[in-house]
């Protein structure tokens, strides 16, 4: 049994002393890498503050200095939209007050108009129909005269029995009288 497990911890001893060794193998590995990895960095920031640094500085100061001289002035601009606003809000209701009582004003006169064309149209209506009767009841009676005499003078031309037999013609052009 002794050998047994000798065997086994000779070979257990063997796995972890390869593993070991892969493991020294994977952090050189590593650790070349990361040394590549850093003269790329620093190589990248040389050419940064040699090439980008310079030109980058002036503008951020610049755009600080715009940020600090436009800060007070959009403040300012925010203010005035503020005010704005309410004064636009307040007008906007005196305007719909106003027009309001212009629709109101509008609709009462229509009604009036609309009142006083009905009551034209029906003096007119009166007028035309007294009219009408005024002047067709004349005519009529003139027309009444007129069939009476033409009925007259339709019966003093046809012809009549004379007393002996004869039948006399009475000329309508002399007259009768």
């Amino acid at each position: 049994m002794h050998d047994a497990l000798s065997g086994v911890l000779l070979a257990l001893t063997i796995v972890i002393g390869v593993g070991v060794l892969v493991f020294i193998a994977v952090l050189l590995a590593l650790a070349t890498t990361l040394l590549r990895a850093r003269k790329r960095i620093h190589l990248l920031v040389q050419q940064y503050e040699t090439s980008i640094a310079p030109h980058i500085g002036p503008m951020v100061k610049s755009a600080h200095a715009l940020v600090d001289d436009l800060s007070p002035k959009l403040k300012h601009i925010a203010e005035n939209m503020v005010q704005v606003s309410d004064i636009l809000r307040s007008e906007t209701q005196h305007i719909t007050v106003s027009v309001s009582d212009v629709v109101e004003r509008t609709h009462q006169q229509a009604t009036r108009v609309d009142h006083i064309v009905s009551s034209t149209l029906d003096g007119i209506g009166q007028a035309t129909a007294a009219v009408q009767e005024g002047i067709s009841a004349p005519i009529r009676h003139l027309t009444g005269v007129l069939d009476g005499l033409r009925a007259g003078f339709d019966s003093l031309r046809r012809k009549r029995p004379h007393r002996n037999g004869t039948s006399i013609v009475r000329k309508v052009d002399q007259d009768p009288f």
